[in-house]
């Protein structure tokens, strides 16, 4: 399930994308340019990187420590 949601979450990014920064500027498109064009690409980059933000906060593994918090070399064969 997880991968799932991590899937349609990167093909959303993708799209926004698109449509957000790469279409504006391949086409020159008129709301790109100016003050409205500034606020766009600022609101892209806050949603971009709202999930360096977040996602640190919901992994147990980052935020909280306990178990699974330090990876053990040893156990996948290193010396």
């Amino acid at each position: 399930m997880r991968v799932l949601w991590l899937t349609a979450a990167s093909v959303t990014a993708v799209v926004l994308s698109k449509l957000l920064v790469e279409d504006p500027v391949r086409f020159r498109a008129r709301w790109a340019r100016g003050r409205r064009g500034v606020l766009a690409v600022t609101a892209t980059f806050a949603a971009i990187g709202m999930p360096w933000l977040v996602l640190p906060l919901l992994s147990p593994a980052v935020s909280g420590g306990g178990a699974g918090s330090v990876v053990d070399a040893t156990r996948y064969g290193a010396p």
